[in-house]
């Protein structure tokens, strides 16, 4: 039998690019053909009520994707893993694992979860990282990063409520690389969110929010 001639990392590139399409079709059928409702507040309509079927088929694929990330590793290549700080301050812990696919890319899944008062729930992200510097070596400088996220929360009080939010945009950033095995980066782009409730009531969110990264890491395997 002959040698297949695609390493691990480009059927991992392929993955990834089917993952995002299939995310942009779901996104479509969720808009064009699920049930929405509109809730009229001072002569304005709210659209809400993403179904929650396709907002779980979604977070099932970031599932499969961030474990095949995880499962897989080609060849000796840096990975770094990150923590952000400042969420900390909000009752968040959030935390990432980038994996170095290329001199000038990467693949980046990270997950979230919080707590706060009585609302609580998790998030989970996943990036995929063009390096821009071409006088900088992986994995310092600019970079663009297309990246899905997903989120469910719950608030308890006088009245229970679930929700569930997803969204699709891009990052601009830079990383600085601080001695031998330590980083910081800052990026920011804007990410089209739709958010449903679980209750008819529930006024939920549909549009353009800031998509904001802050992190410090830590780089092994290089």
């Amino acid at each position: 039998m002959g040698k297949l001639p695609y390493n691990k990392s480009s059927l991992l590139i392929i993955r990834g690019l089917c993952f995002l399409y299939e995310l942009a079709y779901l996104l479509m059928i969720g808009l064009y053909k699920t049930d929405i409702n509109f809730v009229k507040t001072n002569k304005a309509y709210v659209l809400f009520s993403f179904t929650k079927f396709k907002l779980n088929k979604i977070m099932k694929k970031i599932l499969l994707t961030i474990i095949t990330i995880f499962a897989i590793n080609a060849v000796a290549s840096a990975q770094i893993i990150k923590v952000a700080p400042i969420s900390l301050a909000f009752g968040v812990i959030n935390a990432g694992y980038e994996k170095q696919l290329s001199d000038k890319s990467s693949i980046y899944p990270s997950a979230s979860f919080y707590s706060r008062s009585t609302v609580s729930g998790f998030g989970l992200g996943l990036q995929y990282r063009r390096y821009l510097s071409a006088s900088k070596e992986f994995p310092a400088g600019f970079f663009v990063a297309p990246e899905a996220q997903y989120g469910s929360f719950k608030q308890k009080d006088l009245n229970d409520f679930s929700y569930s939010a997803f969204s699709i945009g891009a990052q601009i950033g830079y990383q600085w690389v601080l001695g031998d095995n330590f980083t910081l980066e800052a990026s920011m782009g804007p990410a089209y969110w739709i958010a449903g409730g679980s209750n008819t009531a529930s006024v939920t969110y549909n549009g353009v929010l800031p998509s904001i990264g802050f992190n410090l890491g830590y780089i092994f395997g290089k």
